[in-house]
């Protein structure tokens, strides 16, 4: 399972609450489509949605964006990630490396955009 993912139909989907001014609860859901079928790719994509959507939650708590704006900031941030993904990929291909060296490195990048999400950006490796 991956945090805030949630498959609709063929297409994996990324679904959180947060805060804005003028909803009745204060707190809205946002969905922004990850606009991929493979759940590896949603598994890379996520966690980047996640850490932008922390960044809101920070940032925007004066009530500076609308739902709406920060659905479009969200899926920008999903879409520019699945490009820089792509291109990464074409990259090591050009460059000879394997798909098991690629598989390793995007591990260990999801890892630590995972901590990051999860920590903030102040955080830590720990000892």
């Amino acid at each position: 399972m991956i945090q805030h993912v949630h498959r609709r139909g063929a297409v994996y989907w990324w679904r959180r609450r947060l805060p804005f001014v003028g909803i009745n609860d204060g707190r809205a859901a946002i969905e922004v489509s990850l606009r991929t079928r493979c759940p590896q790719a949603a598994r890379r994509i996520a966690p980047a949605v996640t850490m932008a959507s922390e960044w809101l939650r920070a940032s925007a708590g004066g009530g500076m964006l609308t739902r709406d704006e920060a659905r479009r900031f969200l899926a920008s941030v999903a879409e520019r990630h699945s490009e820089k993904l792509d291109a990464v990929a074409a990259a090591e291909l050009a460059e000879g490396r394997s798909a098991a060296q690629g598989k390793s490195t995007d591990r260990a990048m999801a890892w630590a955009t995972r901590i990051l999400a999860a920590r903030g950006p102040q955080a830590r490796p720990e000892k």
